[in-house]
C-alpha cells in the first residue's frame, strides 16, 4: 500500500472515531449544552440511520459497514444507558464530577 492510500484510509477512519466520538461525548468544551446535544444526537442518527454518506466513509476507511455500525451501535447504547441512569462522568476512571442527563439540562 503506498504511502498516499495509508494516508487516505487514515483520513477516512478518523472521519469514523470523529463520530463515534461526537456520538458519545457528555460535553464539548466551549459549546452551549444545546449544541453538544445537538452534535451528539447527529453523531448516533449518523450510526443508527446509516446513509449513503455513512457507507461511502466506510468503503473509503477501508473498514467493513456492517462491523463499524454494530461496534459503533453497541458503544452509542452503553453510553446512553450510562446517561439515563446517571453514571456517565466525564472520567470515570478518576471519579470526577458526573454531568447532568440532557432532560436535567434543559
Amino acid at each position: 500500500m503506498t504511502n498516499d492510500r495509508q494516508a487516505y484510509i487514515t483520513l477516512w477512519r478518523a472521519k469514523i472515531i470523529q463520530m463515534l466520538t461526537d456520538a458519545t461525548s457528555l460535553t464539548i468544551a466551549g459549546e452551549a449544552p444545546s449544541r453538544w446535544l445537538a452534535i451528539r444526537s447527529r453523531g448516533q442518527r449518523w450510526f443508527t440511520d446509516a446513509g449513503a454518506e455513512f457507507y461511502a466513509t466506510c468503503a473509503s476507511a477501508d473498514l467493513d459497514p456492517s462491523q463499524v455500525r454494530a461496534y459503533a451501535l453497541s458503544a452509542i447504547q452503553a453510553f446512553n444507558a450510562k446517561v439515563a441512569d446517571g453514571t456517565a462522568g466525564l472520567d470515570e476512571r478518576r471519579g470526577r464530577n458526573r454531568l447532568p442527563t440532557p432532560q436535567q439540562a434543559a
